[in-house]
């Protein structure tokens, strides 16, 4: 009898070892579908820096006046800052925001968002609930040091003839692409294609993209006042 189990035992082992062996090569789907099973070295050029880091985004972006220091409303050192005292600048902080990057990359002096939105609400270009008075773009380079003229031009050549003078563009944009309501970007500089690139403090993912001029045009807010929906910022002595 012991003889016996032993050669079924052999037997058993036989078979079923070899199954187990080449089922594990079996095809997974879903996410784990995402996972090698084959090397645990990670490619040089797959590793990146998430944007961003500690939820505070680190960023600088090409623009035509040179490097320009990219603000979010969501970073963490200020996007639960109450504007006047009630509205939280991730919600509402598209203006401050937009100035705080032009007047810091302009000026060469360190403005925050924080620093814009106390300056607006002490300075009739906060609306509250809502977010900023257009006359928010104007003043706000004025009170920093920098002009800015509005673009009556608007056309693709209009713009880029801004851009080509050394000026940044910011837009204000109606429900689209870049928002469901109301909201500012700045258009930082045209490839030789034509496209812009722009800095939205909304989205990051905005930046890396190159946009067609004509939606851009297209979404533009021409209801908007003070000289909008186009307005040309000029650095310094310019």
């Amino acid at each position: 009898m012991n003889r016996l189990f032993k050669s079924l035992f052999k037997a058993l082992f036989v078979t079923v070892i070899p199954f187990a062996i080449f089922s594990s090569n079996y095809q997974i789907e879903g996410a784990a579908a995402d996972v090698s099973n084959t090397s645990t070295e990670l490619r040089p050029e797959t590793i990146e820096s998430d944007i961003p880091q500690e939820g505070k985004y680190d960023v600088m972006l090409d623009s035509v006046c040179g490097p320009l220091t990219y603000y979010n409303q969501s970073d963490t050192r200020w996007g639960n800052y109450l504007w006047g005292g009630r509205d939280p600048l991730v919600t509402y902080g598209c203006g401050p925001t937009v100035m705080a990057m032009i007047i810091t990359s302009l000026t060469g002096n360190q403005v925050l968002p924080t620093d814009v939105a106390n300056w607006a609400a002490a300075n009739n270009s906060w609306c509250p609930g809502q977010g900023s008075y257009h006359r928010l773009i104007p003043d706000s380079a004025s009170a920093y040091g920098l002009s800015a003229r509005s673009i009556k031009n608007y056309t693709a050549e209009g713009i880029k003839n801004v851009l080509d003078s050394g000026q940044l563009v910011v837009a204000l944009m109606r429900k689209g692409h870049f928002t469901q309501q109301g909201h500012f970007i700045i258009i930082t500089s045209y490839t030789a294609d034509g496209t812009f690139h722009i800095a939205d403090s909304n989205n990051y993912n905005n930046t890396k993209h190159n946009w067609d001029p004509e939606l851009i045009l297209y979404e533009l807010n021409h209801r908007a006042s003070n000289g909008g929906p186009l307005w040309a910022i000029a650095p310094p002595n310019s």
